[in-house]
This record gives C-alpha cells, sequence and structure tokens, in this order.
C-alpha cells in the first residue's frame, strides 16, 4: 500500500486560505503555499497547475461546504421556517467555519479571480450559483412572496449581521441570531407578490 500524500489538497486549500486572509488576494500565490507549508512545489502544480485555479479552488470549497449545510434548512415543511433556518444557517456556519466564512463575506470572485473564471471550474461555479437561484425561486414559490423580499429576508439581512464580526477577526455574536430571525419572520409574515405597473 502506497504512502498517503504528505500534502494533500486540504492541506494546500487551508495554506492557499489563510494567504488570502492574511496577505489579501495578491498574496495568495503558488510560491506562498510552498513556502507556507515547506512543500515541494510539484506537489502544488501537481493538483492545482496555476494561481487561478488554486485561488478558484478556495472559493468553490467554501460554497460547497456552505451549501452542503442548507439541506435541512430546505427541508423544513413550512416556508417561513425554513426561511428562517436558511438564515440561520449562515450564522451558525460562520461560527463553526470561520475562516471559509470570511473567504465568503470578505470578497467576491472577481477580488480573486479579475480574468474571470478558469474553464476547468466554470462548470461548478455556474452550478452553485444555479442551486442558489433555485432555492430562492422555489422558497418564493412555496411562501407566495416576492423573489426581492425572499432574497433580502435569507441572504442580505444574515450576510450583513455576520459580515462587521468577520471583519473583525471574530465569530459572530449569538445575540445576532434572535435579531436575524425577527427580521425574517418580520419581512416574510405577509405574502406578496410585486407586479409590473404598466408603462
Amino acid at each position: 500500500m502506497g504512502r498517503a500524500p504528505r500534502f494533500d489538497a486540504d492541506t494546500l486549500l487551508d495554506a492557499a486560505r489563510e494567504l488570502l486572509l492574511t496577505r489579501g488576494p495578491a498574496g495568495l500565490t503558488v510560491q506562498g503555499v510552498v513556502t507556507a507549508l515547506g512543500a515541494p512545489s510539484g506537489s502544488v502544480y501537481y493538483r492545482f497547475a496555476n494561481r487561478d485555479l488554486l485561488a478558484a479552488e478556495v472559493w468553490l470549497r467554501a460554497v460547497e461546504r456552505f451549501q452542503a449545510g442548507l439541506t435541512a434548512a430546505v427541508a423544513a415543511p413550512d416556508p417561513l421556517d425554513a426561511a428562517v433556518r436558511s438564515a440561520l444557517h449562515v450564522l451558525e456556519w460562520s461560527r463553526a467555519n470561520r475562516a471559509d466564512a470570511s473567504v465568503l463575506m470578505l470578497y467576491r470572485p472577481r477580488d480573486l479571480l479579475p480574468d474571470g473564471w478558469p474553464t476547468a471550474v466554470r462548470p461548478r461555479n455556474e452550478e452553485q450559483l444555479a442551486a442558489v437561484s433555485t432555492y430562492l425561486s422555489q422558497l418564493s414559490t412555496r411562501s407566495g412572496t416576492d423573489p426581492l423580499r425572499v432574497r433580502f429576508a435569507v441572504i442580505d439581512v444574515p450576510y450583513a449581521a455576520v459580515r462587521p464580526a468577520l471583519l473583525r477577526g471574530r465569530a459572530p455574536e449569538p445575540e445576532l441570531d434572535d435579531l436575524v430571525e425577527a427580521t425574517v419572520r418580520t419581512t416574510l409574515a405577509h405574502p406578496t407578490t410585486t407586479t409590473q405597473e404598466e408603462p
């Protein structure tokens, strides 16, 4: 049986993530990972052919980890409860996964990838975006609520709640949970559908 690699993909991505959070996007480089871990450059390039693929994988892995936890929230039979649980998942996941949460809350893909998504991983990004759009659409339909209102309640509100703490390098305060839940319930308590006005 062969030996497990000393520097597996997650180890390399953890090091890249740390460089991003401490030095910013410009500091996330293949050489930076090599230096931080004392790894042979071949170990990095074997898994990530270039800096953009490395940066893309840091982002995609964080999104995949976050979206995996939404499954239980989406499964709630009552649409208002599903919305509340989805919003609270942002806070709970950010506390348990502060480094990945900081990547998603403090940066945008264009910050990491100014030239756009590498072709090899673009489908994964598109699948992740489609999953969010599908979820929001389904929640809007189930609740009979304007999609813009749903997005505000389950994305804008919890994201705004966690971002200040993450900027300070801290976990979001537990007291935020009640505030976020109250805001979501108030926002979505009375279903509304936006109608377009005649031109």
